[in-house]
């Protein structure tokens, strides 16, 4: 470990001592193997998308929803239209029962990525418990029927049938078929006729 961290303080440009040393530090240092990893991503932009692959593993096995959130911001400024991130970021805050992020998000990727707004403003709303019932399950519903992407029609349903819409989602989820991996559309189907999964979701 010793010789790790000298070989990465005489060399910074060594990223595979780097991404070792801030790898074996995870477990007893999980904050500074976060600024390795930060270190990482600026200092070897060729490698940025393999460092944060890594780094978001960590911040996920440590619980880390706000490290999750800032990391899952910062990739969207750079790749609007990746539907992971939005994945992550809502993930993140549904976990931290914080829409703060989302509302900001919206704003600025209102201009550069447009088709997340409708997910970002239901999302941030439902959150803050203004938006529920049948009035979330119509909106969901119709975000769903003209879903601009994929990722916004997983969405939609999935939020419409954790909200308690499975069995008039059932047709959408049918529909969906061609548009979404079948076994999404297989998870989909069955968490809709699952009770139980719907009433679990309505409590997390």
């Amino acid at each position: 470990m010793m010789d790790m961290s000298l070989a990465y303080q005489l060399n910074p440009a060594n990223y595979a001592a780097g991404m070792m040393l801030a790898q074996f530090r995870q477990a007893d240092n999980p904050a500074l193997a976060d600024r390795l990893y930060a270190e990482l991503r600026a200092n070897h932009p060729d490698k940025r998308a393999a460092t944060t692959r890594v780094w978001l593993h960590h911040l996920l096995v440590h619980a880390d929803y706000a490290g999750v959130v800032m990391l899952a911001g910062q990739e969207l400024e750079v790749a609007p239209h990746e539907a992971a991130w939005i994945h992550a970021l809502l993930f993140a805050c549904r976990q931290l029962r914080d829409p703060g992020p989302l509302e900001v998000l919206s704003v600025r990727l209102a201009g550069p990525a447009p088709e997340w707004r409708d997910v970002l403003m239901i999302e941030t709303a439902a959150l803050r418990g203004t938006l529920q019932g049948s009035e979330l399950g119509g909106r969901l519903k119709g975000l769903a029927a003209g879903a601009p992407n994929g990722y916004v029609l997983y969405y939609a349903l999935d939020r419409w049938i954790a909200a308690g819409g499975g069995t008039e989602a059932l047709a959408q989820v049918r529909a969906a078929r061609g548009r979404l991996p079948g076994r999404t559309v297989l998870t989909l189907g069955l968490a809709a006729y699952d009770p139980a999964r719907i009433h679990h979701a309505r409590l997390t």
